[in-house]
């Protein structure tokens, strides 16, 4: 696609004088439009084979990608549901956990018939189910853990409550009679007829009183204490020390009086004791409590080994896809690059004949004619009417520019040759018109002269 001869002159001007500027312009951006139609053809055909590539892209291997990431995020759940399940704090909060999870396992469910359809490796998605299977095994067993978690809490509080009327009803029982004692103590010591035997009895039941109520207070400790204990050593060194309490509190009642007083008082304090013995006791079920947790949290570890199951099984799944998609990318990358060179190199010879027609016909022809006419009106408007006008053997707009131009230089040469002579006539008439002025101004001067010398010839005759 050259536009010079051997010679190094622009042939472009010879091909294309008849058609002029516009003619020869058009023409030649009809061929860059033809050859940009030429690209865009080549890109469509390339577009259309990238288009097979990424339909099945888009419709197998990326939905594969999406179900396998969907499928991750629902094992991701699963596995963050766990220990909320666990920790429901009332019945309405377990059951809307336990629905929640239920969902997510019928949703991991669909996401694993969803990647079986898709072509996934038939091995791994069995393994998958068989997980799936297992997890909702072990959340039915989390929400039984939770649930009898939940009874024992129940019945944990009533115990505590109860605990705490027996310890008040104890401490408003012992008060009276420990009031009792004494008053019976001081009125024996205040006597006339003190008896030694009376004092020493009535020492005795004020301190035996004061073991029983102090042993009472102790054992109430350790029952409070055993609902809260944190494992069973703990619960069962504090159990021995409620029983030695309670040891201490009948030992000492036994020794008391018998009377309505250590009557009542050893009422209230065998119903405080009793919460500490029995099945359902305190320590009892304290214990099944904590055999509970532990029971729940062994269910729990073996809920998050499933899930990390389910997630290796799941990133495998995952990696499978993503070595299909970069496959596939790939290749469409490589098909995508070559068209890209091939667009590029006819974009290039577009581009380089493109500009070698804007620089040896547009650039050499166009521009430098126009750019002498504009250097010619120039001096033109400066007032040089010598200088030339180049012409062109070419007829087209430029030429016609020129022509015109060469017409307004020689009518202003005619303008300006008529004007001179105009100038000339002017002075002409300016100088004929001063001589007359000068032969006026000379004939006064003589009339003045010849009056004056007649006014003085007058005055001398007088």
């Amino acid at each position: 696609m050259a536009f010079w001869s051997r010679n190094g002159k622009s042939i472009v001007p010879r091909l294309l004088p008849r058609w002029g500027v516009r003619g020869s312009l058009f023409a030649a951006f009809t061929v860059i439009a033809g050859m940009a139609i030429v690209i865009s053809a080549g890109a469509g055909l390339v577009l259309g084979h990238l288009g097979g590539a990424m339909a099945s892209l888009s419709g197998q291997t990326i939905p594969g990608l999406v179900a396998s990431l969907g499928l991750s995020a629902q094992g991701a759940a699963l596995a963050a549901q766990g220990p909320g399940l666990l920790a429901s704090p009332s019945e309405d909060a377990l059951n809307e956990r336990a629905r929640k999870m239920k969902d997510t396992q019928q949703g991991t469910a669909q996401k694993l018939a969803e990647i079986s359809d898709l072509g996934a490796d038939p091995a791994v998605v069995a393994a998958l189910r068989e997980t799936v299977k297992n997890i909702d095994e072990a959340t039915q067993s989390l929400a039984s853990a939770a649930r009898e978690r939940l009874t024992l809490a129940a019945e944990h509080d009533k115990q505590y409550e109860g605990l705490r009327a027996a310890q008040t009803a104890f401490a408003a029982a012992g008060a009276p009679v420990m009031m009792d004692a004494q008053t019976r103590i001081n009125a024996i010591l205040g006597s006339a007829s003190l008896s030694a035997d009376d004092a020493n009895d009535a020492a005795q039941t004020v301190l035996q009183l004061s073991n029983v109520i102090a042993s009472g207070n102790l054992a109430a400790a350790d029952l409070i204490a055993g609902l809260s204990a944190n494992n069973s050593d703990q619960l069962d060194d504090i159990q021995k020390e409620f029983k030695q309490a309670a040891g201490r509190v009948r030992s000492n009642l036994d020794l008391l009086p018998d009377n309505q007083g250590a009557k009542s008082l050893r009422g209230v304090a065998e119903k405080l004791l009793a919460f500490g013995t029995g099945k359902s006791g305190v320590f009892n079920l304290r214990q099944k409590e904590l055999d509970g947790f532990d029971y729940g949290q062994t269910v729990l570890d073996e809920t998050r080994k499933l899930n990390v199951g389910l997630d290796i099984g799941v990133q495998q799944l995952v990696d499978a896809v993503r070595k299909s998609t970069d496959a596939a990318t790939a290749a469409a990358r490589q098909e995508i690059s070559a068209a890209t060179m091939a667009m590029l190199g006819l974009g290039v010879l577009t581009l380089i004949g493109s500009a070698l027609f804007v620089w040896r016909y547009v650039g050499a022809n166009i521009l430098k004619r126009i750019g002498g006419l504009q250097r010619s009106m120039q001096r033109l408007s400066s007032g040089d009417l010598e200088t030339d006008i180049v012409g062109s053997k070419q007829r087209d707009e430029i030429a016609a520019m020129a022509d015109a131009l060469e017409v307004f230089r020689d009518s202003m040469i005619r303008a300006r040759a008529l004007a001179a002579a105009q100038d000339e006539d002017r002075v002409a008439k300016n100088e004929r018109a001063s001589r007359i002025e000068a032969k006026i101004a000379e004939f006064e001067a003589t009339v003045r002269s010849a009056l004056g010398n007649l006014q003085g010839s007058a005055n001398s005759m007088q």
